[in-house]
């Protein structure tokens, strides 16, 4: 009877509806699913349109999980059945994270830190929920045995959004790792919507960092592996982990490792690194290497993305109106991404998010394009040790932080380059 109760409970918690909504998302949901999609005549509007969807996703999130506020995201990106969960669940040493699931059932998954383990979910109808730490097994496997006769299995991970899970374990205070169902082809047994390549694509360009991962067991990466990769932004880190790294002989891995390096090469893929691991010996292989590289990215500043990535769309769509001289179009476009913005930024300022207005978002600048500028300005010849001294001391340096599209952005790297750069 205490499983009927407990099940009943988790089921009343995952289908509830919010007695009332503290942030209303319906302004912004019907200029995302019924206006946006009028111009979709731009080129590449589908990858388009599920960026900026993907990335609305992750607004929601945030706003609904303080607890992500000011983390950097790791998205876990491959093949369905690569090893993802099986390397969180060991990474962490957490065993909490389902394996071996039906990707239909499959729930994206944050992982956090905090000293006390607690679970949380929001639900189709954006509310958040409070669940244990059993429950998240049970989303997506369903109930099993009670009083020792087998009923059918009722899974709920068709009814949530996302899951989040901070746990002790999880030993990086800035960083917040995401878990992805991954992607399967159309003609495999695995394919559903939510191992569809192009919304994996869209996640993926919404993280910061990205673990790639490869099944040691295919012993190559895949074509449809470099394809996707090739697609997501060249300018996110990506590090290419092979996992079930016990399943083969060294001298396997070790050719393995080194034609999927030359594949990434090949087709102008910049990567980290690319690194074995097994989830049964989660110290052995190369743990340590992806440990620092960890370590690395969880020191790394937390800069919001969000205005800029949620401005792609429309900039591109009023790029591709104006070549065509369609200016009724234009003005649309920018009355709504007006529109758009205004109710992101109430939202984002009621849940404690900084947010770049949208006419500051040209204003942000790498680092180092402002140093290319200031030398042409200043007739500084060009030097490289200098160039790799600003890129791996002082703008990968830890002391402070910088707010997107803000003039101190801009002004404090001025005076950093002030302190390193000679004059003449």
């Amino acid at each position: 009877m205490e499983n009927i109760y407990n099940n009943l409970k988790l089921l009343s918690h995952v289908i509830a509806k919010p007695t009332e909504k503290i942030l209303d998302f319906s302004q912004l949901d019907n200029i995302i699913r019924s206006q946006i999609p009028l111009f979709n005549e731009v080129d590449n509007f589908e990858a388009l349109y599920s960026d900026f969807i993907t990335e609305c996703d992750k607004f929601k999130d945030y706003v609904l999980y303080s607890e992500l506020s000011e983390k950097n995201l790791v998205a876990l990106g491959g093949l369905f059945g690569s090893g993802k969960s099986s390397f969180l669940n060991a990474f962490n040493a957490d065993w909490i994270l389902p394996d071996d699931i039906d990707p239909e059932t499959s729930v994206p998954t944050y992982i956090v830190h905090n000293e006390d383990y607690q679970v949380c979910a929001v639900n189709i109808f954006e509310n958040k929920i409070q669940m244990e730490p059993t429950d998240v097994k049970k989303v997506s496997h369903g109930t099993s045995q009670i009083d020792e006769q087998q009923i059918p299995s009722v899974t709920l991970g068709h009814m949530l959004e996302s899951i989040l899970i901070q746990t002790p374990k999880h030993n990086y205070a800035n960083t917040a790792f995401l878990d992805t169902a991954g992607y399967a082809k159309p003609y495999s047994n695995y394919y559903t919507h939510k191992t569809d390549e192009l919304g994996l694509r869209s996640k993926l360009n919404s993280s910061n960092f990205i673990l790639w991962f490869i099944s040691a067991e295919t012993e190559f990466i895949t074509q449809a592996d470099i394809n996707l990769i090739k697609s997501v932004r060249k300018n996110i880190p990506k590090l290419i982990i092979v996992t079930k790294a016990d399943t083969k002989p060294a001298e396997v891995l070790d050719k393995m490792c080194d034609e999927i390096k030359l594949s990434l090469a090949n087709n102008q893929i910049n990567y980290v690194d690319v690194l074995k691991f097994s989830s049964r010996k989660p110290q052995a292989y190369d743990s340590h290497k992806i440990k620092y590289y960890m370590d690395r990215w969880d020191n790394r500043i937390y800069l919001s993305s969000f205005a800029k990535n949620l401005k792609v769309l429309f900039r591109e769509c009023i790029n591709y109106y104006t070549k065509n001289a369609d200016y009724e179009a234009v003005e649309q476009l920018k009355a709504l991404q007006n529109i758009f913005f205004a109710q992101i930024k109430v939202i984002a300022d009621k849940a404690g998010i900084y947010m770049t207005q949208p006419e500051q978002v040209e204003l942000i600048r790498k680092p180092l394009e402002v140093v290319r500028e200031y030398k042409k300005l200043q007739q500084i010849r060009s030097n490289p040790t200098i160039k790799n001294l600003l890129a791996n001391h002082v703008f990968d340096s830890h002391q402070w932080r910088l707010q997107e599209g803000s003039s101190e952005y801009t002004t404090k790297i001025v005076n950093l380059i002030n302190g390193v750069m000679p004059h003449q």
